[in-house]
């Protein structure tokens, strides 16, 4: 019998069966082998566990000078108890199988932390927790690429946006490394005075860049991120400073580097934007949400504000002191610089009468606000001239001093002086280096008491150009133009205002 014999049908080009905006991609090596999975699962964890065990006080149940925030605006206070033995636990059940499971309950013990406590809300730890989920999911890890991918560009613009990061943070930072720098016998006498700004701006430069390349290039990209976060880390050894962020970096340099070389092994050298509707969303918010941060909608460490400041400041009026709100000796990690974080711990530790002055460095929202407290943790929101005119024999009414004028007079030559309280008390300008410009800064310092003006070029116009000054009791003028007539001139109209 004779069989017809029927010619085997042509498959079609798969790449015909999708459109043409929307190409095809294709495998170009095979799957991690499981423990190189496991090793940088592995690695998020002790990173993450290093973490808490550097920061373990902040993990335990606390009260007074450091009490606990809760997080959530609609719970006045959540049940506490101790989480740093809970997420040690779940940490340990990341290396166990299977540890999606670990990776899970991790998550779950670590939001209800934060939930309990503003000060818990850092980054490094949920984006050591981002990690993790990366090393797990797929879709985690796409959603991961673009995370750091956000972290990097915008960590750069805000820097590149902050007159705080160009002015007195690297200010700072820079004379700490010449300090320690000459202890260690090495001399950087030779560096400009303002080579602070090319450092801040080749920082800023390298962080934008990281994203970029990371996004378009993504081998040069997994190189630029391994160098950037294991410079951070040895700059930060080098200062011996916040060390609670060293587990983050030094985890980052390894697993970020590694996700950018091994995503989804597509053969495309720019990585692709998500096709799924709800991890497009999700990207999109990643990438825009850190704007709000500009309009006080997003907390600083949700939106990647990472050293460059622009974050409100804070002074409590105590019964007995001057408190700027902070927490690093007590619990080894940096206060959340919020509006809401500052009204909530002084309504929790605060007393009667007791005043609270914030000041918020973005020009555009609202610049001070003032609070009172009533006791039983109620307070209110009050005008600026009661705040000031709020006095007894109990309390010494201060305000927020201006970091950024602060240290435009230090470089200037100025020696600023504390008195007992905590506060800049006087001011000591220097004959050599001083210039009339510089009595506008002031303003910076609206608890001085005591100007020093002995020997400088100064005439009695240029007296105009000191700021309003509630507590100013005495000038030095001798040894300048200035006369008797304009000096005494000048403290009636004082007191007049």
């Amino acid at each position: 019998m004779n069989h017809q014999e029927h010619p085997t049908p042509e498959l079609p080009d798969p790449a015909l069966l999708h459109s043409s905006s929307e190409p095809v991609d294709h495998p170009s090596h095979q799957p991690d082998p499981r423990w190189t999975t496991d090793f940088m699962l592995s690695l998020c964890a002790i990173a993450q566990l290093a973490t808490v065990l550097i920061s373990w006080p902040a993990w335990q149940v606390r009260s007074v000078l450091t009490e606990s925030m809760p997080n959530l605006p609609w719970v006045p206070g959540t049940p506490q108890f101790p989480m740093g033995l809970i997420l040690s636990a779940s940490l340990g059940l990341v290396l166990l199988r299977p540890r999606s499971w670990g990776v899970c309950i991790h998550f779950v013990a670590l939001g209800l932390a934060m939930a309990m406590d503003q000060i818990r809300f850092q980054p490094q730890l949920f984006s050591v927790a981002f990690l993790m989920a990366a090393c797990v999911w797929p879709w985690a890890r796409r959603l991961c690429l673009w995370y750091l991918i956000a972290m990097w560009s915008w960590a750069g613009i805000h820097k590149l946006l902050s007159p705080d990061w160009f002015g007195y943070v690297s200010g700072y930072m820079f004379q700490d490394v010449q300090r320690r720098l000459h202890s260690l016998g090495i001399e950087t006498d030779f560096l400009p005075q303002h080579f602070h700004r090319v450092f801040a701006g080749l920082v800023a430069a390298a962080e934008v860049a990281t994203g970029v390349l990371a996004w378009l290039r993504p081998k040069t990209g997994a190189l630029a991120c391994l160098l950037l976060h294991l410079g951070i880390a040895c700059f930060l050894i080098l200062l011996d400073w916040n060390f609670s962020v060293l587990p983050w970096n030094l985890c980052t340099a390894i697993v970020g580097a590694w996700l950018i070389c091994n995503r989804d092994g597509v053969s495309r050298s720019r990585l692709p934007f998500p096709r799924r509707r709800l991890e497009r969303i999700v990207v999109v918010g990643m990438l825009l949400l850190p704007i709000g941060f500009y309009f006080g909608l997003v907390r600083h460490g949700a939106a990647h504000v990472l050293y460059s400041n622009n974050l409100p400041l804070s002074l409590i009026n105590r019964s007995d002191r001057f408190e700027q709100v902070d927490c690093w000796q007590d619990l080894r990690l940096p206060f959340p610089h919020a509006e809401k974080s500052f009204v909530d711990y002084f309504r929790r530790t605060g007393e009667a009468n007791e005043t609270l002055h914030i000041q918020n460095q973005l020009p555009w929202l609202q610049r001070n606000r003032y609070f009172r407290h009533h006791g039983d943790q109620k307070v209110q929101e009050i005008s600026e001239s009661e705040f000031l005119s709020d006095r007894d024999d109990r309390f010494h009414i201060s305000q927020v001093e201006d970091p950024r004028k602060i240290f435009q007079l230090e470089i200037a030559g100025a020696r600023l002086e504390h008195g007992g309280l905590g506060v800049t008390a006087s001011i000591q300008f220097s004959p050599d280096r001083f210039e009339a410009l510089q009595l506008e800064l002031l303003s910076g310092l609206p608890n001085l008491e005591r100007i020093g003006l002995a020997n400088c070029q100064l005439n009695d116009s240029d007296l105009k150009r000191i700021p309003p000054l509630g507590k100013l009791t005495a000038i030095d003028l001798s040894g300048t133009a200035v006369t008797d007539e304009a000096q005494q001139t000048f403290f009636e109209n004082r007191q007049d205002d």
